[in-house]
Formats: structure tokens, sequence, C-alpha cells
């Protein structure tokens, strides 16, 4: 009985022990990077449309898989861009967008994009100038227009065309090198669609 009642005086003592002495903290004390932001399309250096959308999953488009939405009612021919916020913390802030010209006219030049690509005309898009991120989310999409004549032109047949579309923000950082996504659309692959 008394080895018992001894037993049993340890066990309770040890399982005292171990409840009491561990805390529960959410996050662990450490040096955790700050949000940001960044477009998943950057993660490829050049986001090439010349294929059918992917079947699957995409990183790009959380929950979906395409890159690219045709609505012939509209003529309009549709990239499914966004932004994403990584941290431990996300932010309620506001992303602007824009489109930086020199980018594509640098990677013509030195031979980054295929040979005879040209800049995407600014009247054949639009998009829209920022976008909101909320604090629950970590991913918010946005959607860039392209007039689908300007693609299915016969003029244009065999062309490519690039716009670099670019995110900034005052209130959280942006990943560097992920704030550009490249974009080069195969006219050939748009009106074979047709």
């Amino acid at each position: 009985m008394r080895k018992n009642m001894l037993f049993m005086l340890i066990c309770g003592w040890t399982l005292a022990t171990i409840f009491t002495s561990c805390g529960y903290d959410e996050y662990a004390d450490a040096d955790y990077p700050e949000t940001t932001i960044y477009q998943p399309m950057a993660l490829e250096s050049i986001w090439n449309i010349d294929t059918p959308n992917p079947d699957g999953a995409s990183y790009v488009t959380p929950g979906g898989s395409k890159r690219y939405e045709i609505d012939k009612a509209n003529n309009k021919f549709i990239v499914l861009l966004g932004v994403v916020q990584s941290g431990i913390e996300f932010k309620s802030s506001t992303v602007d967008i824009s489109i930086d010209h020199s980018i594509v006219n640098t990677m013509i030049m030195d031979g980054r994009l295929p040979i005879g690509t040209l800049p995407l005309p600014a009247p054949a898009y639009s998009l829209p100038s920022s976008v909101e991120l909320m604090s629950d989310a970590a991913f918010s999409p946005f959607r860039m227009e392209i007039d689908l004549n300007t693609l299915l032109d016969a003029d244009n047949r065999g062309k490519k065309f690039a716009v670099a579309v670019k995110i900034s923000s005052m209130s959280v950082a942006v990943n560097d090198g992920l704030d550009t996504a490249v974009i080069c659309i195969d006219t050939n692959f748009i009106q074979d669609l047709m």
C-alpha cells in the first residue's frame, strides 16, 4: 500500500511539473521577418501566355488554374494577376499597380525577350491603379484587360507583345525581385484559340 501511495505521489508530482512548466505562445519569441508583398507571377522571369491554361491548381491564382480568360461578349482578353502578402501577421494595405515600360524595352534590347517582341500598346489594355489587401487574406486578385482586337488583328499575326506590371506600397514592404511581372503574349496562340 505504501509503495502504491509513493508511486501515485511521484506520478502526481511529475504530471503537475510537466503541465505547469509549459506555457503557450501563439508565436514563439523570435525575430520574424516583416510582412512583405509580391506578385507570384514574378516567380517566372517571363510569364508567357503561349499555351492553354494549365490543369490543376495554380500558385499564381490560388484556388484557380487559369492564367487568362477570354470574354468574347466584351471583346477582352483578361490576364489574371494578383498580389500576395507573406509574413507572420497580415496587414490591411493599399497596393499601387503601374506599368514599367523601361523594363520591357531593356529586356527587348538585351535579348531576354524573344526576337520581334513589342511593347503592348498602352491604348490596348487597362488595369486598376490599386488593389486592397485585407488583414485576413494573403491574396488579392486583379485583372489586366486587353483589347482582343489588338491581339487578333491580322497585322499582328506572329507578333509577341510584352508588358511589365509593377506593384508598390507606402504601408508595406515589397519583396525585391518579385515586384514586377513581365507578361509576354503570343498572338499566334491567341489567334489559334479563336
